[in-house]
C-alpha cells in the first residue's frame, strides 16, 4: 500500500518475505529513499516452527498530517504476551490473543515515531480508504476461516472506535469467491475507495457502494512516542507528558537544545537514512552537538528521556 504525505513525499508498506516482517518506507518525491522502518512480531514462548507473519493491509494519511498503518498479524493460537518491534523500539501487547486475526491501527506522527496502537477485533486484508475527516472505512472480511463471512464495511475513526458497521449480506458465503480463492497473495481481495461522501469498493467479484457521514472526530493519541512501554491508559498523557524541546542553531554549525527534561536526557543525530551520526546525553535542560563536518541536507535528532518517552526532531543543515 501507499500514499502520498502532504509535503510531497511516498510512503509504502510492504511484505518482507524474507523473515515476514513489514517495512515502512519513507521515499523523497522522486522516489529516492530517505529511511525504512521494519515491523515485526516477538512473544516470548514461540518456537521455530510458530507461524508469525505481519502484513501490511493499507497506509494513509489523516488530515493533520499524521501517518495511519494498518497491519495485519498472521499468528498461531494460544500464544499471548506480543510484543511490536519497530526496528529498536519494542511496544508490549500483554494479555492478547491475535488469533482470531486481528487487525493493528498505528498512529504515527513522522516515521519511526509510533503515538497510538489499537488493536482492531477483525481481519482486514486488502487496500482500504480514509475519508478527507479521516475516518477509515475498511472491509471485516474472511481468511482461512479465521474472519467473520457476514462481510461488512466498517468505517472507523482516527482512534480507532467505529461509526458505522454496514452487512454486505452473505457474500462471505460465496462459491464464486471460494473459487477465486480468498487467500491468494497474488491478488487483492478486497479494494475500498471513498467517493462523493460515501464508499465504493469490490469484495472479489463483487461489487458495491454507500453513502456515509464523514463526522470530525477528535485526536485521542497521546503526546509523545511509544517506546519500550505497554499500551497506554487513558489518563497516561497527563502522567507521561512529552518533553517540551526545542533545537535551534546558535552559531553556524553550533546547536542546542533547550527545554528537556530537568532529569537530563539521550539525544542521537541521524541522517535521513536512519544512520547514527552523533550521540550523547546531558543532566541538564540543555544540550549541545556540533554539525560544522556535515554535508548540508535533512537530518533527525531523536531525545529521550529516563521515563522511555522520546520525540524526533527534523533539522535542515544549509552550511
Amino acid at each position: 500500500s501507499r500514499c502520498t504525505l502532504p509535503d510531497g513525499r511516498h510512503l509504502f508498506s510492504s511484505l518482507l518475505t524474507s523473515d515476514r516482517s513489514c517495512i515502512v518506507s519513507l521515499l523523497n518525491a522522486d522516489y529516492s529513499p530517505i529511511s525504512h522502518n521494519k515491523f515485526s512480531l516477538f512473544a516470548p514462548n514461540l518456537t521455530p516452527t510458530s507461524t508469525k507473519r505481519i502484513l501490511a493491509s493499507s497506509v494513509q494519511t489523516t488530515p493533520d498530517g499524521q501517518i495511519s498503518l494498518l497491519l495485519v498479524p498472521l499468528t498461531e493460537e494460544g500464544i499471548t504476551d506480543w510484543k511490536l518491534i519497530m526496528d529498536t523500539d519494542t511496544l508490549d501487547l500483554p494479555n492478547i490473543q491475535l488469533l482470531p486475526f486481528k487487525t493493528l491501527m498505528i498512529r504515527m506522527s513522522e516515521p519511526g515515531c509510533m503515538k497510538k496502537v489499537e488493536i482492531l477485533d477483525f481481519t482486514n486484508l486488502g487496500h482500504n480508504d480514509m475519508s478527507p475527516n479521516g475516518n477509515w472505512v475498511m472491509l471485516r472480511d474472511n481468511y482461512w476461516g479465521y474472519g467473520d463471512s457476514l462481510i461488512a464495511i466498517k468505517q472507523v475513526d482516527r482512534n480507532g472506535a467505529t461509526l458505522q458497521t454496514l452487512p454486505l449480506g452473505n457474500i462471505g458465503f460465496s462459491k464464486v469467491l471460494q473459487e477465486e480463492g480468498a487467500f491468494d497473495p497474488s491478488s487483492t481481495v478486497h479494494s475500498l475507495h471513498w467517493k462523493n461522501g460515501g464508499v465504493a469498493g469490490c469484495y472479489g467479484s463483487w461489487l458495491f457502494k454507500a453513502s456515509l457521514p464523514d463526522p470530525v472526530v477528535a485526536d485521542q493519541s497521546f503526546s509523545g512516542c511509544l517506546s519500550n512501554r505497554t499500551l497506554l491508559l487513558a489518563n497516561e498523557e497527563t502522567l507521561r507528558p512529552e518533553p517540551v524541546a526545542r533545537v535551534f542553531e546558535s552559531q553556524p554549525g553550533n546547536w542546542e537544545v533547550k527545554g528537556l527534561p530537568a532529569t537530563g536526557a539521550r539525544y542521537r543525530l541521524m541522517s535521513a537514512q536512519g544512520q547514527t551520526l552523533l550521540s550523547g546525553s546531558t543532566t541538564s535542560e540543555t544540550a549541545r552537538f556540533k554539525t560544522a563536518s556535515l554535508p548540508a541536507g535533512i537530518y533527525y535528532l531523536r531525545i529521550s528521556d529516563e521515563k522511555g518517552l522520546s520525540r524526533t526532531l527534523r533539522l535542515a543543515l544549509t552550511n
